[in-house]
């Protein structure tokens, strides 16, 4: 279990994510004065880049490139009304609930790979993310990241 806790009031988005002990596990951060997102994401031992995400400002829809260590795949905001989904280009499929705060990420075969849950009366945004085998957790959190990214730019 990982869990986000977002900053706010700062100038740079950057903050840690933390693994179910407390201890930090991640850092993110985005760069300052660019056009559209671009997040990177560290280990919090080695400082050593993970996983990024790029942001495509030319596009009808939302949608991400991101590199999860090695692992190239594209985030999809899909058209809905009531409830957000996207489509990954690594087959997997990520579905919210009415108020986008809680996420299902499944794989091709409908299994689940991870949940993701707001956790609510916290001064900024703060998830849990949870994943069911840990070679899946960088690729599910950058996941997670994209979608936030995706919602905080509505």
């Amino acid at each position: 279990m990982l869990t986000i806790r977002q900053r706010i009031f700062t100038l740079t988005d950057s903050y840690e994510i933390r693994d179910h002990a407390g201890r930090p596990r991640y850092t993110v951060w985005t760069e300052f004065l660019t056009l559209g997102h671009h997040i990177h994401v560290d280990d919090a031992q080695s400082g050593r880049e993970v996983g990024t995400i790029d942001e495509r400002i030319f596009t009808l829809f939302h949608r991400a490139d991101v590199d999860a260590g090695g692992k190239i795949f594209e985030v999809k905001r899909e058209i809905t009304f009531f409830r957000p989904k996207y489509t990954l280009s690594n087959g997997w499929r990520i579905k919210g609930d009415f108020l986008g705060w809680d996420y299902e990420i499944t794989d091709a075969d409908g299994s689940v790979v991870a949940t993701v849950s707001k956790e609510l009366f916290h001064l900024g945004d703060t998830y849990t993310l949870v994943t069911e085998k840990p070679e899946n957790e960088l690729a599910a959190l950058l996941a997670a990241i994209t979608i936030d990214m995706m919602n905080c730019s509505n």
